[in-house]
């Protein structure tokens, strides 16, 4: 019996022997672990310029956007989540706004005399992402929600007088001017086709509405489309995005 006694006294010490020379890791080494981590997983991100990011917190991972300029922080979260484009302003995602349209049917006018004309006939909205625009068969109008600088694009094919200069742009409705416009002679001869191109940006304000016009010293038509038997897709669109 004393025999067992002892063996059991002897093994309990070889085992408490064993335990006391086993690593401990504390809260501190764990959080040490923890930062190196971190500091090495941010080193690859700014080194290779991606917007991952990665943070250990209590087992649990996180992932943060970067902005590969500053490298200032957003989370997921902070970005819309809607089909829209998504530009960056003063330190935030903001959603580009965007207005698209394309014309449904010719659109027809006298000459014009002082003011120009607002386009009828836009009707076919291809992208109105803050439901700002409005369009009728005589009459086009919108507006832009912030103050910002915005990319201005127009394609239309119009027919007039040979020798005249029509005019096309966006018009503000409020200081009743223009915003941005082209002026081109036409050069083909009465009934033919002539493209009209419009490639600009401007600043546009909140608080103003706009209208795509037109005007000319002659009689003039504004086509749709192009009207040819090989191909009768839509060419007179026109379209607006917030680019800053």
């Amino acid at each position: 019996m004393s025999k067992k006694l002892l063996g059991l006294l002897l093994y309990s010490a070889l085992l408490q022997a064993q335990m006391s020379t086993a690593p401990q890791r504390s809260v501190k080494d764990l959080t040490e672990n923890n930062s190196l981590k971190r500091e090495k997983v941010s080193y690859v991100t700014e080194k290779t310029n991606k917007k991952n990011d990665v943070f250990f917190n209590e087992g649990t991972v996180h992932e943060v956007l970067c902005d590969t300029v500053s490298l200032s922080k957003k989370t997921k979260e902070s970005i819309p989540k809607e089909n829209k484009s998504v530009i960056y302003i003063n330190g935030q995602y903001v959603v580009a706004q965007e207005v698209t349209v394309q014309m449904t049917s010719d659109f027809m006018s006298s000459a014009t005399t002082g003011f120009a004309v607002p386009i009828g006939n836009l009707n076919k909205e291809i992208v109105d992402n803050e439901s700002s625009y409005a369009g009728t068969d005589s009459a086009n109008s919108f507006k832009v929600l912030e103050d910002g600088l915005y990319q201005i694009n127009m394609t239309l094919q119009l027919s007039t007088t040979y020798g005249a200069t029509p005019t096309i742009g966006i018009w503000d409705n409020n200081a009743m001017q223009w915003v941005a416009s082209v002026k081109e002679q036409c050069t083909t001869p009465k009934n033919k086709l002539q493209t009209y191109t419009l490639t600009a940006s401007k600043p546009m304000r909140a608080n103003h509405t706009y209208s795509f016009r037109a005007c000319n010293k002659f009689d003039f038509t504004i086509k749709n489309g192009n009207n040819n038997d090989l191909n009768s897709d839509n060419v007179s669109q026109v379209s607006v995005k917030r680019v800053k």
